[in-house]
C-alpha cells in the first residue's frame, strides 16, 4: 500500500463528507508550463544537448496557437495528490495558512475506483520530471488504450524538474471540459488530518468526526514558529517580524524586477488573448519559477528559525 494526500480548503470540506472528490478542469490551471511541458519533450532535448534553452522555450510558447495542444487541454479535468508526508508547506501553500485538511488515500485504490467509473477514459499514475522514467514503481498504474487519448495521455503527466520536490500523483479524465463530480467512498479515505495552522469551523469537524470517526486525526507536526498571517511571498517579506536570509532577499528583489516589467497580467494563460512576445513569454516564466523559490526558501527559513 502506498499512500497520497491531497489538502482540502475549509470550503470544500463539506464535500469530502457528502463523499463527493473534484476533478478540477486543465484549463484553469494558471502555471504557465502545467500541461504544456510534456508536448516539447524533444525539444527540451535537443535544447539540453546544445545548450540553447530558447529552443524547448519557443516550442513551449508555440503550444499557445497549437489547436490540437489546447483542445486537449481544454477538454480534460485532473485530480493532484502527493506522495509527500505532511509538512508545513502543505498546509501554508495548497491550505493557504487557513483552515483545512488533508486527505490520505491509497493510490491503487483510487485509481482502480476512477478506471472502474470512467473506463478507458481515465488514466493514474506518478508525475515524471524532465522525462525521466520511473524504475521502482510503474509508471501508470491505469493507463488508457483509447485511440483517443492513447497518443496525448502521458503528456500530463510531465513536470519541468524545478517541481520534482512536490512527488506529485495525478488522477486524470479525458473528454471533460468541466470539472467531474465523482463519487469518493467513505471507506477509500484512511486518514482526515487536521491543519495545525487554524481551527475548523465546530459544526464542520463534528461532522467530519461523525462521518470519518477516529480517522480525523491531529496534525503530527509540532510547530515552533508563528504562523503567517498570510503566504503571500510579498506580504511575508515586507513583514519586519519574519525571518530573512540573504537568498530569500535576492530572490524577492529579483521578482520585485520581473513583476515591474510583466505586461501579462495573466493573459498568457487565456487562449483567446493574442500570441505573447518572446520576451514576455520569458517574463511570466521566471515570475512562476521564482515564487516558487522564494517560496520554499521561507519555508526552509521557519523551519530552521532563521
Amino acid at each position: 500500500m502506498r499512500l497520497i494526500k491531497r489538502v482540502i480548503s475549509q470550503e470544500h470540506i463539506q464535500s469530502i463528507i457528502e463523499d463527493v472528490l473534484y476533478f478540477s478542469p486543465c484549463r484553469t490551471f494558471v502555471d504557465l508550463l502545467e500541461f504544456r511541458f510534456g508536448y516539447c519533450w524533444d525539444q527540451f532535448e535537443l535544447a539540453d544537448a546544445k545548450r540553447k534553452p530558447e529552443i524547448f522555450e519557443r516550442c513551449v510558447q508555440n503550444t499557445f496557437n497549437d489547436e490540437h495542444v489546447q483542445q486537449r487541454i481544454h477538454s480534460t479535468a485532473i485530480s493532484c495528490w502527493s506522495y509527500n508526508s505532511e509538512s508545513p508547506y502543505m498546509w501554508e501553500v495548497y491550505g493557504q495558512s487557513k483552515a483545512a485538511i488533508i486527505v490520505t488515500v491509497d493510490e491503487n485504490e483510487l485509481s482502480n475506483y476512477v478506471k472502474q467509473e470512467w473506463g478507458e477514459n481515465a488514466v493514474s499514475g506518478p508525475v515524471r520530471y524532465n522525462f525521466e522514467t520511473s524504475q521502482p514503481h510503474p509508471e501508470f498504474i491505469t493507463p488508457t488504450h483509447d485511440p483517443r487519448w492513447n497518443e496525448d495521455f502521458d503528456l500530463f503527466f510531465h513536470k519541468h524538474k524545478f517541481y520534482k520536490f512536490e512527488h506529485e500523483f495525478r488522477a486524470v479524465i479525458f473528454g471533460q471540459t468541466d470539472a467531474v463530480k465523482m463519487v469518493l467512498p467513505t471507506k477509500m479515505v484512511k486518514e482526515i488530518t487536521l491543519s495545525p495552522l487554524a481551527a475548523l469551523q465546530p459544526p464542520l469537524l463534528a461532522a467530519l468526526r461523525e462521518h470519518f470517526g477516529a480517522r480525523v486525526q491531529e496534525s503530527r507536526l509540532s510547530w515552533s514558529l508563528t504562523p503567517l498571517k498570510t503566504i503571500t511571498a510579498e506580504d511575508y517579506m515586507l513583514d519586519k517580524e519574519t525571518p530573512k536570509t540573504p537568498e530569500m532577499i535576492e530572490l524577492f528583489e529579483k521578482l520585485k524586477h520581473l513583476m515591474a516589467q510583466d505586461q501579462t497580467k495573466g493573459a498568457w494563460n487565456n487562449p483567446k488573448a493574442p500570441p505573447l512576445s518572446r520576451e514576455q513569454f520569458e517574463i511570466s516564466r521566471q515570475i512562476i519559477a521564482v515564487e516558487k523559490q522564494l517560496k520554499l526558501a521561507i519555508e526552509a527559513a521557519k523551519q530552521t528559525g532563521h
